[in-house]
């Protein structure tokens, strides 16, 4: 069932999909988490990142994979943004597990 005339962007949208406009981004509200992040062999280092972020990237990007497998990339405009290209060993090298800190 779509909610199609309560969005946000009614008229504007007219790929919707289970309650998610996949034509426009809506920027959503995430809490943030306190996360460490190894530095070197004995360095770690706090950052305030969103909500869910469980990996990060050479560029401190934070990312988070779900329980699909499914990778997802931190925009400050938008919010968590789905990941869609390939996810193959240079992307998996490429990403940083990150734990919340205590």
């Amino acid at each position: 069932m779509s909610n199609l005339a309560n969005h946000p962007c009614s008229g504007k949208c007219t790929d919707f999909n289970e309650e998610q406009c996949s034509t426009c981004l809506i920027k959503q509200d995430a809490p943030h988490q306190i996360v460490e992040l190894q530095t070197d062999e004995d360095k770690t280092s706090k950052m305030v990142w969103p909500f869910g972020t469980n990996h990060t990237d050479s560029e401190s990007t934070p990312w988070k994979r779900d329980d699909q497998n499914n990778w997802w990339f931190w925009q400050e405009n938008f919010g968590w943004s789905r990941y869609v290209g390939l996810v193959n060993k240079a992307f998996l090298d490429s990403r940083f597990e990150v734990g919340e800190a205590q």
